[in-house]
């Protein structure tokens, strides 16, 4: 049994925290709980002993519907009663948070334990590393399991957890993972996932290779999970030859691709295989997405090849599948080739279909205009983007004062720079245009 202190949690989560404080806290989502509760509060009306196997069964009942408002505020109420709480009750508890994703109410929880003095235990622990784990929060799940490993208390559940919450940080998914091996703990199939999922979102491909290579070699039936992750890791270093490989390693499995498998081998192809894929795709009865279409035209980017583009984002259209991404992704096929007039019509398409631009939207009509020459248009639209309460970026304005200084508009040129100056944001490139523009309008004097 372990026993939970501050050390577990953070400070402004642990048991300094008052307990009445941390009961309001669970109380929140017993304003629209029904039906379990009801049976609850009824037999508490009548006086009537709850049994303890009962409330954990009732709470634990509501978890695992996902239902975790009504769980929690049930545990709410049977903090009211007379009756003491055990440590399966609290687990119950932290279990339906862990499902809810509601890691701050799993600390509270977890630090509420020692002042009842009761003593935290694995499942516990690792129902709270869970919770923080679904929330993406990784620190705090790292500072849970360190807990753990202190009194040597830690399993395979408890690492899988913490690996999956450091997927935003490769190194330390790594590092835990080597843990797990020195620690001679038996990795699974979600360990190995976890850790290639975390590689893939660092586009570290070579290492997501090389564990894909070592989870088959262990005959830990490979699963689509492990080849998608791996995959998506190629496409995000842009790397063909080992993404296809994988691709038709798969195959050779008997696994069946799923269409997260063909949005990443969209995203690495070049335009026309991208259209393939698609076209197999939906052979395989999968529906293409969002992801799907923006990685395609994306692709054509590559090759320049702005009518594909265009023809993938009528497509997206007509089947309801185009939002900003889809249309900043055309804009900066035509921007590539310098055709401001596609990316002028695109943008008047975009406000037409009531979609919100955001800034690298703007960025790339703002930059076709400037490759056009068109330094008025370019103007305008990053006067629009100021409008619009977005903050312009060092790409904004790099490519606003390139517009200038194509034109010979050293005055407007300055004074863009003298606005980014004052925010830090110029840099030799920014400055060697503007000072280009003064040339062009023959007043090198004026910088």
């Amino acid at each position: 049994m372990l026993r939970v202190g501050c050390s577990a949690c953070p400070q402004t989560l642990g048991s300094c925290q008052p307990m009445e404080w941390r009961r309001r806290e669970w109380k929140r989502p017993a304003e629209n709980a029904e039906g379990k509760m009801e049976l609850l509060s009824r037999n508490q009306a009548q006086t009537l002993q709850i049994d303890l196997v009962l409330q954990s069964a009732v709470i634990s009942s509501c978890a695992k519907s996902t239902d975790w408002n009504q769980a929690l505020a049930l545990f709410a109420l049977l903090l009211e009663t007379e009756v003491e709480l055990d440590i399966v009750s609290y687990g119950a508890a932290i279990n339906a948070c862990a499902r809810g994703n509601q890691w701050y109410q799993a600390l509270l929880l977890l630090a509420d334990l020692s002042e009842r003095a009761l003593e935290a235990n694995l499942i516990t622990y690792n129902s709270a590393i869970s919770a923080c784990e679904k929330a993406g929060e990784w620190q705090q799940a790292l500072e849970l399991l360190s807990t753990l490993q202190e009194i040597q208390q830690e399993d395979i559940i408890s690492y899988n957890s913490a690996i999956s919450a450091c997927e935003i940080c490769w190194p330390r998914a790594m590092q835990l993972f080597h843990e797990v091996q020195s620690r001679r703990l038996q990795a699974n199939l979600i360990t190995f996932n976890s850790v290639i999922s975390a590689c893939a979102k660092g586009a570290e491909w070579r290492k997501a290779l090389e564990l894909t290579e070592e989870l088959d070699a262990k005959r830990l039936e490979i699963d689509v999970i492990s080849y998608n992750s791996a995959i998506t890791a190629c496409e995000r270093a842009q790397t063909w030859a080992p993404a296809m490989q994988l691709f038709e390693d798969l195959y050779l499995k008997r696994l069946m691709p799923t269409m997260i498998t063909y949005n990443a081998v969209i995203g690495i192809g070049s335009c026309g295989e991208s259209e393939n894929f698609i076209q197999e795709a939906q052979g395989r009865r999968l529906s293409p997405t969002v992801i799907t279409y923006s990685s395609a035209i994306s692709a054509c980017e590559k090759t320049g090849e702005w009518q594909q583009a265009l023809v993938l984002l009528l497509n997206s259209r007509l089947q309801q599948l185009c939002n900003i991404i889809t249309f900043s992704s055309a804009i900066s096929v035509c921007e590539t080739v310098g055709d401001w007039w596609m990316s002028l019509l695109l943008m008047q398409t975009l406000k037409e279909d009531e979609v919100e631009a955001h800034v690298i939207t703007y960025n790339s009509l703002i930059s076709a205009c400037s490759k056009g020459d068109q330094w008025i248009l370019a103007s305008h639209f990053f006067a629009e983007l100021a409008h619009r309460h977005f903050q312009p970026d060092v790409f904004s304005y790099s490519s606003a004062i390139s517009a200038c200084e194509k034109s010979g508009k050293w005055q407007e040129a300055l004074q863009l720079l003298s606005f980014l100056w004052n925010s830090r944001g110029a840099n030799v490139v920014i400055c060697s245009s503007a000072i280009s523009a003064c040339g062009k309008g023959q007043e090198k004097r004026s910088l």
